[in-house]
C-alpha cells in the first residue's frame, strides 16, 4: 500500500517491533497479545474500547488480555484511550504520517477519496 509492505500476521515480520499498536476490536486483543508475546514483542499500545466498561463479557476479555501480558512479560498502555504522546521524540499515537502521501489522479468528475476513523466500543 503506497509502497509500504504489509504483513498479515505478526510472526511474518522480519524483526520484532519495538512497539505494536493494536487498533482492533476488544474481542481480538487477547489473541493479539498472545501472538505478540510469542513473537517477542514487549510493548503495546491498545486504544480499543470494550473491556471492563462493557460489563461481565468485557471483564473476561480484560482478564484474558492481562493473563497473556503477564505470561509473556509484555507491557501495554490502554485500553480505551488515546495511548501515548511523547513530545521529546515525536511519537504520537494514533498515527499521523510523517510524510505526505501522493494522491492518485482522479478524473475531474470524481472527488479524491478520504478516510475518517474513530476508535470506540466494539
Amino acid at each position: 500500500m503506497h509502497g509500504i509492505r504489509l504483513f498479515k500476521e505478526i510472526d511474518e515480520l522480519p524483526l520484532v517491533p519495538d512497539l505494536v499498536v493494536a487498533l482492533i476490536p476488544a474481542k481480538y486483543i487477547p489473541a493479539t497479545i498472545e501472538a505478540c508475546g510469542k513473537f517477542g514483542v514487549k510493548r503495546m499500545a491498545i486504544p480499543s474500547a470494550g473491556f471492563n466498561e462493557r460489563g461481565e463479557a468485557g471483564e473476561e476479555i480484560a482478564a484474558l488480555a492481562l493473563k497473556y501480558a503477564h505470561q509473556y512479560g509484555l507491557r501495554f498502555v490502554g485500553p480505551n484511550g488515546l495511548t501515548i504522546a511523547n513530545t521529546a521524540n515525536g511519537l504520537c499515537l494514533p498515527f499521523v504520517p510523517a510524510y505526505k502521501l501522493q494522491r492518485p489522479r482522479c478524473p475531474s468528475s470524481l472527488n479524491p477519496a478520504a478516510l475518517a476513523s474513530v476508535c470506540g466500543t466494539a
